[in-house]
């Protein structure tokens, strides 16, 4: 079966079948978040803006599925900037604030500690690339310094 590639734009959250590979780009101090169903072989990936839309499209797919506990689920991007002037230092504040409820939501919603990976990056890192390949499940979250 030849594989698909699906594109996530920013905002947006999709969700893949088997032969299909979901990608992303430019996370930054956006948030990536995938989540993978190896029963179904199925997955969501999402390149959402804040914690409050990874919260919402956690809720919608649990709901999909029915259960937390058997679901990998990867939350990358969330990146903090070099302090260099007070909007800096809390823009970081913003993004650790929001980092929590994404921790908390993922806590309260059942989901299982050991399939739960965080791929956060500081100041000068940065999430360029993320793929999900509803096949396998494998997630290459691609990080980089940019110094």
């Amino acid at each position: 079966m030849e594989r698909a590639y699906v594109i996530v734009d920013m905002g947006e959250i999709k969700k893949g079948t088997g032969h299909e590979i979901l990608c992303t780009i430019g996370v930054g101090p956006c948030f990536g978040l995938a989540v993978y169903d190896r029963k179904s072989r199925t997955g969501y990936l999402g390149h959402l803006i804040n914690s409050e839309d990874v919260r919402t499209s956690l809720s919608d797919i649990v709901k999909d599925y029915g259960a937390a506990r058997r679901l990998k689920v990867v939350v990358a991007g969330g990146n903090r900037v070099i302090i260099e002037n007070e909007s800096h230092a809390l823009f970081n504040l913003e993004i650790t604030r929001q980092r929590n409820d994404i921790s908390k939501a993922i806590a309260e919603m059942g989901f299982d500690k050991r399939k739960v990976k965080f791929e956060m990056t500081d100041e000068e890192g940065a999430v360029p690339y993320m793929e999900l390949d509803c096949h396998s499940g494998k997630l290459p979250v691609n990080t980089c310094s940019l110094g």
